[in-house]
């Protein structure tokens, strides 16, 4: 009898919920620092981050880390089976969009892909091969499609040697994880 990756991966999805609590202080900082150090991160003018919620990998100090050197941070918006890079600055409020996603204001201009240096890409799990156990949707999957150039957040205990894989996954070039 032949498995079903999508059962299995949202087995998985469950487990990794039922088990993730906050992230250990600091945690946040050390994933920041790697990120900084990274030429990609240091050559990029426009970055698109997600910014962390309910025990991911923390994106707070990369977003300010990336305003301090006066980069572009876009974050996303998800609508209609869609996901936009959209502009975020320091003034903004956030509420929560689709899926309880923090977006910024409604009122903002998607920025193309081209524009896109650098996408930084949340996961409940990745894989040595820069695999990912997303949410479900595929927003990122597709997003990924058009990256120059990708680096998955992970909480360590979530940094696997293989998860499993459906023909629409798609590998970021870098994990880095909050250890």
């Amino acid at each position: 009898m032949e498995r079903n990756p999508s059962r299995d991966k949202a087995a998985l999805r469950r487990y990794i919920l039922e088990q993730r609590g906050l992230q250990e202080a600091g945690a946040a900082s050390r994933t920041c620092d790697k990120i900084a150090a990274t030429e990609q991160f240091a050559a990029a003018k426009t970055i698109f981050i997600y910014i962390s919620v309910d025990g991911e990998a923390g994106t707070r100090p990369i977003i300010e880390q990336a305003w301090a050197d006066g980069k572009r941070v876009c974050v996303p918006r998800c609508r209609n089976q869609k996901m936009d890079a959209v502009p975020y600055t320091v003034n903004d409020t956030v509420k929560p969009g689709k899926y309880g996603i923090p977006e910024p204001p409604e009122n903002r201009r998607a920025v193309s892909p081209d524009d896109i240096d650098l996408v930084i890409v949340p996961g409940m799990a990745f894989d040595r091969d820069g695999y990912r156990l997303g949410y479900g949707g595929g927003y990122y999957d597709r997003y990924l499609l058009t990256a120059r150039y990708s680096v998955g957040l992970c909480r360590a205990e979530w940094y696997v040697h293989t998860l499993l894989r459906e023909p629409h996954d798609r590998p970021v070039d870098l994990v880095i994880t909050d250890d």
